[in-house]
């Protein structure tokens, strides 16, 4: 069988099928999709499809090839995109990119796969297979993309749709890696063009898109316009006529058909299941719900493995002489709000809630029914993740440590850590219980010893929080020794220790002292590991140099005439003279990265130090 992509002459170039499998890390939209004589379309399949994605499923490309009958409907923004791609092929640069932000749930995923479609014979269009992401094998292979041509018909560009659902903390990382290797791959291979290579199509998921985010192109909200509402409004008269009754538990459509409002998702909640779960807390139905509820709720976006859960359910019923029932069987209670998918070629392997805001609806059903979020944390990770932790590391960090960043800055926990500490007052135990607990189970990782430290110097009140603190900042380097971002927790605890001993009016000098003193070697410790990243080309972090000046400053007036700060000068003078060039080369990124009060602090700093010794030097030679 052949396959066709788009060249620059008249005619496509075909391509044999051991050439498609070579490259496993691309899923190609070919500009004949279900067009040649081999593509058989049973109808049955189409409305299958058609009433799957429209209750919640991830789209398949089918969807889009049913397009004089499509579910589909045109958001405003997806003619901005279609331009702006249009500008972007025309430029005279190797590289271009393309960024589309969205919130979860609010079809992100379909507008972007829609643009692919809609230019699958113009450019060459593929979308990452996100479990196959090694940025080095994935730039080769677009690379070879690009250049597949025949004699008669020439290269054409890569438009690549990079959509990071679950991963958002690796956002940057990957894109940056990405660009790099693709920029290292059409250098060696001496690769010249009039028309870009690769249009790399960045999409994210973002719980809030702040009007900060100037970086994003297009950004799609959980809203609709005037325009919207009516294209979904007629849709929903096509759909309704076409599937009658069937189309109530068109969840996902209906909620956007309606304008996202919480009532549309709460009111697919029938009575029969708000009994269920207040009857039938214990049962392991209830408490897949839950754990669905939680991750979809917490984790847009994510699933659960149908196998895992399978297994879930055949140790916690009880045994009969009966074959054991499936999970759709046990499930049935709640099945109208559950979709089963297959991703990346696997049969019917992937199980999550309709929407996101239904597991928002779900969660609030939870908690109505005393069953809080901590109950349902615990449990998952004890019964699901407990075992099985390598295919829960981003569900678990995402949940758990991944700091929201909105209009006022990034918020200093993850959602479900706030959340559960707001439910009420002096919660923060629960909340170091759950850390505690995925810290045993991803006994490598830092990032949950580096929260639990935070946790305690931020949120607990206890006269030992500090010691805690540093107990788990110390196990978090202990884990990666070589990371800067690790080790800045550590100084930051001593920091804030020392903050809390300056507001009492009669302290321990000496103790005082010590505070000061491991805080400065904790920053210079930090600054080393910095150092160390640098020259594996991750980029420089300045926050051990920043943390070492903040320490100096809350110091100064409580030990000015001691021989301590006389020490630290010199320190002090080099590293503002970094922060000078810093700022004055890097201010496009500062200003978007690093808050007002840096260059502030750094001037207040010299002039404790340096100015005032300068002058008493000026006097001393009078």
């Amino acid at each position: 069988m052949m396959y066709l992509i788009p060249s620059s002459g008249e005619t496509p170039i075909s391509i044999t099928a051991e050439l498609r499998d070579s490259l496993s890390c691309l899923d190609i939209v070919w500009s004949d999709m279900f067009e040649s004589e081999d593509s058989v379309i049973n109808s049955k399949v189409c409305r299958k499809h058609e009433t799957d994605f429209l209750k919640g499923d991830p789209p398949q490309w089918l969807i889009f090839y049913t397009s004089a009958n499509s579910p589909l409907v045109e958001r405003d923004c997806f003619k901005d995109l279609i331009q702006l791609i249009e500008r972007k092929k025309k430029k005279h640069r190797l590289i271009t990119e393309v960024s589309l932000r969205y919130q979860p749930g609010s079809g992100g995923s379909t507008l972007a796969m829609q643009v692919l479609w809609h230019f699958r014979k113009d450019l060459r269009c593929v979308r990452v297979i996100a479990s196959k992401l090694d940025t080095k094998e994935l730039s080769k292979q677009v690379v070879d993309l690009f250049l597949l041509s025949s004699e008669e018909q020439g290269q054409k560009t890569v438009l690549l749709l990079l959509d990071i659902q679950e991963n958002t903390n690796d956002n940057l990382q990957i894109k940056n890696s990405l660009r790099k290797n693709l920029n290292e791959e059409i250098h060696q291979r001496d690769i010249t063009t009039n028309t870009p290579v690769v249009i790399i199509f960045n999409c994210s998921s973002a719980y809030c898109l702040t009007t900060a985010e100037a970086t994003a192109d297009v950004k799609l909200k959980m809203e609709l316009s005037p325009h919207e509402k009516q294209r979904f409004e007629q849709k929903k008269k096509e759909l309704k006529k076409k599937h009658k009754e069937t189309s109530q538990e068109f969840h996902a459509f209906n909620i956007m058909q309606g304008g996202f409002k919480k009532e549309d998702a709460e009111k697919v909640i029938t009575e029969e299941m708000i009994n269920h779960v207040k009857n039938h807390k214990e049962s392991s139905s209830t408490r897949l719900l839950s754990f669905l509820a939680l991750i979809n709720s917490y984790v847009p976006g994510s699933h659960l493995s149908k196998l895992f859960c399978q297994e879930f359910m055949d140790q916690t019923e009880q045994p009969t002489d009966e074959e054991k029932p499936t999970l759709e069987t046990i499930m049935k209670p709640f099945m109208d709000l559950i979709v089963i998918f297959s991703k990346e070629e696997q049969e019917a392997n992937c199980i999550r809630l309709a929407h996101p805001m239904i597991a928002d609806a779900c969660l609030k059903l939870f908690t109505e029914s005393k069953l809080t979020r901590f109950d349902i944390a615990k449990d998952f990770l004890n019964s699901l993740v407990k075992g099985k932790e390598s295919n829960y590391v981003r569900i678990c960090n995402n949940m758990l440590v991944r700091r929201l960043q909105t209009e006022q800055g990034k918020q200093t926990f993850s959602r479900l850590i706030l959340d559960i500490i707001n439910e009420r007052e002096n919660n923060a135990n629960q909340c170091i219980c759950l850390l505690e607990l995925a810290s045993d189970l991803f006994s490598t990782d830092p990032v949950y010893p580096q929260t639990l430290a935070r946790l305690f110097y931020i949120k607990v009140k206890e006269d030992n929080k500090y010691e805690e603190a540093r107990k788990w900042a110390t196990l978090a380097i202990k884990r990666d020794p070589k990371n800067s971002h690790i080790r800045d927790t550590l100084g930051q605890v001593h920091k804030n220790h020392l903050l809390n001993e300056t507001k009492k009016q009669h302290s321990d000098i000496n103790m005082y002292l010590a505070i000061a003193q491991s805080a400065i070697k904790a920053f210079k410790d930090e600054e080393e590991a910095a150092e160390g990243e640098s020259e594996d080309d991750t980029g420089f972090s300045n926050r051990g140099l920043f943390g070492f000046l903040q320490v100096c400053k809350i110091i100064h007036p409580k030990m000015n005439f001691h021989q301590y700060i006389n020490s630290l000068g010199c320190d002090v003078e080099k590293k503002y003279d970094f922060f000078e060039w810093f700022l004055a080369f890097s201010r496009p990124n500062i200003e978007d990265e690093d808050p007002d009060y840096i260059r502030r602090d750094i001037e207040k700093c010299y002039k404790l130090y340096c100015t005032q010794r300068k002058k008493m030097a000026l006097n001393e030679k009078k």
